[in-house]
């Protein structure tokens, strides 16, 4: 099913109707459910410290901190803040009143403790953390011990996976109200550990007003349209399945494209041909199946091709940047998809900028630094709000996009996709060339652009999860990739 999340806007108008509205005392409800995971999961002669911020996130977490001390457990609690709010501050009061030891100053190590609830900063960090808290910080994931957060973990923005200087790197994280759709992308896959969601509250109570940014939804199966791949009839042939153009190739990188033309025809496409700029480019008599043309036969034909794919090893000397000017002013029905150097030599100059903004029917697929080229900023800038940068490069290219990384991101009219397949496997070199010729392979075949690449996005996350259960994290291939997409694909429309 798919998962739509909601923004924080969205979140607080839920806990003020809760608390105005329905009389709830949210900061109870979650404290009790934090120290209710904690009996279940974590034994009793587990030592126990609490660390609590200012906000309601501490108050959170004195309330479990209660909780668990009239449960039997040793509970210290260790506030990090000069200024507490009434109620934290009233909260804590009740906790000494019931011989719970509350430190006045951070130890030189947590070691000692077998459980830390992180409840420091919640949901609605906007600064970056000062040298003290980082300090903690790194005290507390250098422990050793189980950590839990609460809401989030400090440090990490749960909306768009930036990370305010430094992080906890939790091993469970309780969050409340809905899901959060940082802890799917970038650092916040890596800092979030397990995740429990505690609605705390019926959301079908609730009014919940449209959200001011882009909907963000998980990229699943259920919601894409791949009914064109599959095939019916047996009165059919290579034009019936589309032809795909791969054009790069350039000095060095042969290999490029030879890995998105493999992937293309083993994901069914009808005919592939490569288009290398390389004049001494040598065919794969491994593949044979794999046609060739020069650079000047594929403009004055370029009305043959189903779907062209600029920027496998295209390299950014003269060459590719001639022939990028060529096709970006040639009047085809064809579909697009710009990758790699093409993308980089577009960010260079401002006349294909412009050019690639009017063209229609199109795709771009940066990694970070190439999204960083486009946008005219840094890699940090870019993965610290990936949702933003994604909606940036939607509006101003006019494509539909795909920000690659951990939890790819797509963008496609009024959502925003995250994927939640693949892992560290797909971290070598020729996965996105890989990844390029799938995507290709699908819109060949009659997909729409978005379902293609949210398809694509999704079996090849798929692929090295498969191989990863059976193998290991190590020395899986692009080459390997593409086989077994391959596999799951024919499983998929035909089991």
């Amino acid at each position: 099913m798919q998962q739509r999340f909601l923004s924080i806007a969205q979140i607080r108008h839920i806990e003020a109707d809760a608390i105005n509205k329905f009389k709830l005392n949210i900061m109870e409800i979650a404290g009790s459910k934090i120290a209710l995971w904690v009996t279940k999961n974590r034994s009793n002669k587990d030592k126990v410290l609490v660390i609590v911020g200012r906000g309601n996130n501490g108050g959170d977490g004195v309330i479990a901190a209660i909780n668990l001390l009239n449960a039997g457990y040793a509970v210290t609690i260790l506030p990090v803040a000069k200024n507490l709010n009434p109620t934290t501050e009233s909260l804590i009061n009740d906790f000494i009143e019931l011989k719970g030891r509350v430190l006045t100053r951070i130890p030189t190590s947590l070691a000692s403790y077998n459980l830390i609830i992180d409840a420091i900063i919640g949901i609605g960090i906007t600064y970056y953390l000062d040298p003290k808290l980082n300090n903690l910080i790194d005290l507390v994931n250098q422990s050793g011990s189980f950590v839990l957060s609460v809401d989030t973990p400090t440090g990490l923005d749960p909306f768009t996976g930036e990370v305010f200087g430094n992080a906890i790197m939790a091993c469970h994280t309780i969050t409340f109200i809905s899901d959060k759709p940082g802890f799917y992308t970038g650092s916040g896959i890596d800092l979030v550990g397990k995740l429990s969601i505690e609605t705390l509250v019926n959301i079908d109570d609730f009014k919940i007003a449209k959200a001011i940014t882009p909907d963000v939804v998980t990229n699943e199966l259920s919601t894409i349209d791949y009914s064109p791949l599959v095939r019916k009839t047996y009165n059919t042939n290579k034009g019936t399945f589309g032809t795909v153009l791969i054009v790069g190739g350039n000095i060095g990188m042969h290999g490029a494209l030879y890995l998105a033309g493999r992937s293309a025809m083993l994901c069914g496409s009808g005919k592939v041909i490569l288009c290398p700029l390389d004049k001494n480019f040598v065919s794969d008599v491994v593949m044979p199946e794999l046609m060739q043309a020069k650079p000047k036969d594929v403009l004055k034909n370029i009305e043959q091709y189903s779907v062209i794919v600029v920027g496998t090893g295209f390299g950014e000397d003269q060459v590719a940047i001639n022939f990028l000017r060529k096709i970006l002013k040639h009047k085809t029905q064809a579909k697009f998809i710009f990758d790699a150097d093409a993308l980089n030599l577009i960010a260079k100059n401002p006349e294909l900028e412009s050019q690639l903004r009017v063209l229609p029917n199109k795709i771009i697929t940066p990694h970070p630094g190439e999204a960083a080229r486009l946008l005219k900023t840094t890699v940090p800038e870019i993965n610290s709000n990936r949702f933003k940068a994604l909606n940036s490069m939607y509006l101003q290219f006019n494509a539909v996009t795909l920000i690659k990384g951990a939890g790819s991101l797509i963008k496609d009219n009024d959502s925003i996709y995250l994927n939640q397949t693949g892992n560290m496997a797909l971290s070598n070199a020729g996965q996105g060339d890989t990844l390029c010729g799938i995507i290709a392979a699908f819109i060949a075949q009659g997909m729409g652009l978005s379902d293609a690449l949210r398809l694509a996005v999704y079996l090849h996350g798929s692929a090295a999860e498969s191989m990863a259960n059976s193998i290991g994290y190590t020395g899986i291939l692009a080459s390997e990739v593409a086989l077994t997409v391959r596999a799951l694909l024919n499983k998929l429309l035909y089991s």
